[in-house]
């Protein structure tokens, strides 16, 4: 019985998608001109990586095309091939087209082989030698291998060992095969193997086939003649398959299972070529509900702590010493399972090279990209939201931010353009900027642009109010619109994006000089460190960040101004959103209340409650999952006296109070005018 390997699929898909990812890092930071011998070599240990796996699995045209492509970066790092820009172009190009085609067998749909088939043409426009030619060496020195199997007569019948004389002709030229029984239990399989690949490759490959331990390797010199067709290491498979999946049948009666089948265990220590030896690889899902269950604690944790608050004093010394160590470890707990999550931004940033490389190409600029912080680690929910903002600002400052070089040298600048992603954390936050040294925005063309479009911009606004328009839905000062930008939907969606993780952005502009975009984010979207206020005897909590302070303001503080409320705090008029009427519940009967200052973005609104119960962390339930989205609400939490609570959407408070704000301007502007 042959074991059947296609349960590790998975982990070939990961392992192969990464050594996609490395490929691409690696050929747009190889030097052109002079090329390190160990980025070379490097580059063709990704794409031999993915070939040996692909072989492994019976994916037969991606097996074949990286074949191809390795023996194409085997003659460039062996200075047979010189190393060129449009070479690096085609290289690239491969890249793309063997991670696609990997998410296709990992999704189970059907590859786009043409894609590659066009590809091998771009190979030869890029000036390089047939494909078909540099398949197999003409006349080079390879090693002929004599290789001995001492196998389980009870796993490998005659059948099962002529199916693996077919899967070990997909790794080269197999000879002189002999068959010999040992023993009743042991059959000796033995053959010559003539392969271009070394000791260490062929042994991880052959333990895919049977256990290591069994396996004698002895390295022969041979020379090997040109074959007579490109395709003569798939002569021996017809079906394309690499006999990895033939269906193998075993005795009719076998018998002990341990002696008639590998045990899983065995099986995984074979995969330990596909694994990391020091890490392990764990669905997300699996970490989900890990971090879901600690949550559960930590509610528990606050229900029994609530709960004491009813014991007698005696009683309560007691149990408080066993919460205050059960608090520690839950929350010493809390943080090293949200480690788990906890990603390194460089998942993100590893595709702004390549993004700059080809938006400069097609728009005829020169620019060098920096990235700094990329160790810079934060949640995987929060990487994997940031990329699309992130992927925009970039495109942003690549073509309305950093000038074409004729204009760069006409200001006196240098011909190449500067640009700078940075990640760091600061306090519970992460903050990302993207700096370049461009034009920066241009405040005239963008008021113009505003009031052309019907938007109500004042000249006597100040640069962040400006600035701000950038994101307004449909707004771009593109003159024409192309395939890179004059939609006015990229930065819309830097700023939803954004502020759905309970972030925010900032604009710092100078013109001439350049502009600089930062965001600010939460670490984590698992765990909301927040205020719990009450209102109408429910209690809501407000997220911690967006509070800048809260004032119980006297009667005479607060003004009607255009038919808004609005308070006098800091010599500043704020507007005031009742929590009570935003939600329909009763007011309080007196009036009175506590006024809870929020800010975002610059902008702030003083949100009406009745009380301030505490501050508090929660950890965050999706309403949207559970229930279904609702306006001003972000999520949910369970308190510890097991009621739910609603955490608000601090963005939706603040844009809403502006909004009635603006209204009640308007109406007052109309009435005047009449």
């Amino acid at each position: 019985m042959a074991l059947d390997i296609s349960r590790f699929a998975k982990a070939f898909f990961e392992e192969a998608r990464e050594h996609v990812a490395s490929l691409e890092a690696l050929l747009i930071a190889v030097d052109i001109r002079a090329p390190d011998e160990e980025a070379l070599n490097a580059i063709f240990r990704a794409v031999h990586s993915v070939k040996g796996g692909a072989a492994a699995f019976g994916h037969r045209h991606l097996a074949e095309f990286t074949h191809d492509f390795e023996s194409i970066l085997d003659r460039v790092r062996k200075r047979k091939l010189a190393l060129t820009k449009p070479m690096v172009d085609v290289f690239l190009k491969a890249g793309d087209a063997i991670g696609e085609h990997i998410d296709a067998l990992a999704q189970d749909r059907q590859p786009d082989i043409d894609a590659m088939t066009r590809l091998r043409q771009n190979l030869l426009d890029a000036g390089l030698e047939s494909v078909q030619s540099a398949s197999l060496p003409s006349a080079t020195s390879a090693p002929r291998y004599h290789v001995l199997m001492e196998l389980d007569r009870a796993q490998f019948s005659d059948d099962a060992i002529n199916a693996l004389k077919d899967d070990i002709s997909g790794l080269g030229l197999i000879s002189a095969t002999e068959v010999e029984v040992l023993s009743e239990k042991t059959v000796a399989f033995s053959f010559d193997l003539d392969a271009d690949i070394e000791a260490d490759e062929l042994r991880e490959s052959l333990e895919f086939l049977a256990p290591a331990e069994a396996t004698v390797i002895d390295e022969r010199a041979k020379e090997i003649k040109s074959a007579s067709s490109p395709d003569a290491r798939f002569a021996d498979d017809p079906d394309g398959e690499f006999g990895f999946f033939t269906p193998v049948s075993g005795p009719a009666d076998l018998p002990d299972a341990s002696a008639s089948a590998m045990s899983a265990t065995e099986a995984d220590i074979q995969l330990s070529s596909l694994v990391d030896a020091t890490s392990i690889r764990v669905n997300v899902v699996k970490v989900d509900q890990l971090i879901n269950l600690v949550g559960e604690l930590v509610i528990a944790e606050a229900m029994v702590a609530q709960a004491a608050q009813g014991l007698d004093a005696a009683q309560q010394t007691v149990l408080a010493n066993g919460l205050a160590q059960l608090s520690r470890n839950t929350r010493n707990l809390q943080d090293a399972v949200l480690a788990i999550r906890m990603m390194p931004i460089s998942f993100v940033f590893s595709r702004l090279p390549r993004l700059t490389r080809d938006l400069a190409d097609r728009l005829g600029k020169e620019i060098e990209l920096e990235l700094q912080g990329e160790d810079t680690e934060l949640d995987k929910s929060v990487i994997e939201k940031i990329a699309d903002p992130l992927t925009h600002l970039v495109r942003n400052a690549l073509d309305h931010g950093i000038e074409t070089p004729e204009q760069r040298v006409a200001a006196g600048k240098p011909r190449i353009g500067y640009l700078v992603v940075r990640a760091a954390h600061q306090g519970g936050n992460i903050v990302i900027s993207v700096t370049d040294d461009g034009a920066g925005l241009n405040r005239d063309k963008i008021l113009a642009k505003a009031r052309e479009v019907g938007l109500d911009a004042s000249s006597n606004w100040q640069n962040d109010d400006v600035w701000r328009l950038i994101f307004t839905p449909g707004f771009s000062t593109a003159a024409t619109v192309t395939d890179v930008s004059g939609r006015g939907v990229g930065m819309d969606v830097v700023w939803q994006n954004v502020h759905s993780l309970g972030g925010k952005i900032e604009i710092d502009s100078i013109p001439g000089l350049g502009t600089t975009m930062t965001i600010r984010l939460p670490l984590t979207l698992a765990i909301l460190d927040g205020m719990s206020v009450s209102v109408s005897g429910e209690t809501y909590i407000l997220p911690l960040a967006s509070i800048s302070h809260s004032v119980q303001p006297s009667a005479a503080d607060i003004k009607t101004v255009n038919g808004a409320k609005v308070v006098m705090v800091r010599d500043e008029y704020i507007p005031i959103t009742s929590l009570a009427e935003l939600f329909n519940l009763p007011a309080a009967a007196d009036g009175s209340g506590i006024l809870v200052i929020l800010e975002v973005d610059d902008m702030r609104t003083a949100l009406q409650v009745d009380e301030l119960v505490g501050q508090l962390q929660v950890v965050l339930k999706s309403l949207e999952a559970n229930y279904r989205r609702v306006k001003g609400v972000s999520g949910a939490t369970i308190l510890g006296d097991g009621r739910v609570a609603l955490i608000l959407d601090a963005t939706y408070l603040v844009s809403v109070a502006h909004s009635i704000a603006g209204e009640a301007r308007a109406i007052a502007g109309r009435q005047h005018g009449n």
